[in-house]
């Protein structure tokens, strides 16, 4: 089944539908036109005064119909001027094009603003990072200077409480006991 694309437009300006509809028929997409414009219409008339609602398929526009209240198309004695709100399929196609170009140029900007944004980012937490390992680094050394000293303390202390008890086990040294052989 064909796609068909229903676009809205303002004058010379255009938002189109880049998804489209998968439907089986131009008379199938005409409904469903018909049908969306009396949506919005029925809503808030005055709101889509001279708007319309294009529809075009694979070969070009092939139906437009104004929403809201009808608007003016501006005529000439030579006919229809080059600025009517009902373009050629030509003149549409090539402003289509040019504006999903600059559409396309405008994203694209806002991608490129985007990433350099982000880069910049993560330039600033890479520096916060090295940073932080750096005091992380400087506070894992210092915690290791502590250690290293209470071990020593711990090893000093160890051994002078084993020297005072040596010490002390040979100042209290029992009494001798003198035995005198004697007679029984």
């Amino acid at each position: 089944m064909p796609f068909y694309f229903f676009h809205l437009s303002f004058g010379e300006r255009l938002l189109p539908d880049e998804e489209g509809v998968e439907l089986p028929s131009r008379s199938a997409a005409r409904q469903e036109a018909q049908a969306v414009v009396r949506e919005l219409s029925g809503s808030v008339a005055n709101r889509w005064a001279s708007w319309f609602l294009r529809v075009a398929d694979d070969r070009g526009q092939f139906l437009s119909l104004p929403l809201g209240h009808p608007a003016l198309e501006l005529v000439s004695n030579n006919g229809p001027s080059s600025s009517t709100l009902t373009p050629s399929p030509e003149t549409t196609e090539e402003a289509y094009g040019r504006r999903r170009a600059a559409a396309l140029t405008e994203r694209a900007g806002a991608l490129f603003a985007e990433a350099l944004a982000l880069r910049r980012r993560t330039a600033e937490l890479l520096e916060r990072n090295r940073q932080l390992r750096a005091e992380l680094s400087s506070q894992f050394s210092s915690s290791q200077v502590a250690e290293n000293r209470a071990c020593q303390l711990t090893a000093h202390a160890r051994y002078e409480t084993s020297e005072n008890y040596h010490i002390a086990a040979r100042r209290r040294s029992p009494p001798h006991l003198v035995l005198i052989q004697g007679r029984a």
